[in-house]
């Protein structure tokens, strides 16, 4: 154990330099703050405390106004427990919105988020989670400051980390070529797939008032 406690503060080290120099801040904008309550391994916050209380939280300052849809590149990592495997997704519960001002209550809105693991076959630890997010800001077109903050969804969903860097909101048009450069060529299939949902056509449609149906 203490053998892969190093193995883990060693790549994420080497991580932490990776990640801060190959993401292109010309075509999006940084968070102006940052703060977490997670456990600070290599400078990751993770979150994994059983009752769900360790949370990541950004603030972004100076966007535009307007209420065209935000669109977030976020970089994560994610595994099934305490120097534990590799090759899961993040899955988290994403809250955002305006925090308010003055006379002004603040509003905010929920999203849930599954990202793809994407490390390379020759990552020693597997890691690794992106994904483009896209999110509405109807209901918030004249806040030039916004709040992001990161639940993990169950004790039982896996450990994620986050740092500063882990969110940045693109340039419009940047997510077209940030898509490709992630994607392009890696397309896989599923090897399973499961839903109680109503099954017309060959699709599964989650449609239920109570919230039940889910697809997996």
């Amino acid at each position: 154990m203490k053998g892969n406690h190093l193995r883990l503060a060693v790549w994420l080290s080497f991580l932490l330099v990776f990640v801060s120099g190959s993401v292109c801040y010309g075509n999006g904008a940084q968070a102006a703050k940052f703060s977490s309550n997670g456990d600070l391994i290599q400078g990751w916050y993770w979150l994994r405390d059983p009752s769900l209380q360790q949370v990541a939280e950004w603030t972004f300052e100076g966007i535009p106004t307007g209420t065209e849809d935000l669109t977030l590149e976020i970089t994560a990592l994610a595994t099934d427990r305490a120097s534990g495997g590799g090759g899961g997704p993040a899955e988290f519960r994403l809250i955002y919105g305006f925090p308010g001002s003055g006379m002004m209550g603040g509003v905010f809105e929920t999203k849930m988020v599954i990202l793809p693991n994407v490390s390379p076959p020759n990552d020693p630890l597997g890691y690794t989670c992106r994904g483009v997010v896209s999110i509405s800001r109807s209901a918030f077109p004249a806040a030039s400051s916004l709040v992001f903050r990161v639940e993990r969804t169950s004790p039982d969903a896996n450990h994620i980390t986050f740092n500063k860097e882990s969110i940045v909101i693109l340039a419009p048009g940047a997510q077209h070529e940030t898509e490709k450069q992630n994607y392009a060529g890696s397309g896989q299939e599923a090897s399973k797939f499961y839903s109680t949902g109503d099954l017309i056509d060959t699709w599964s449609w989650l449609r239920d008032d109570a919230l039940q149906q889910s697809a997996e």
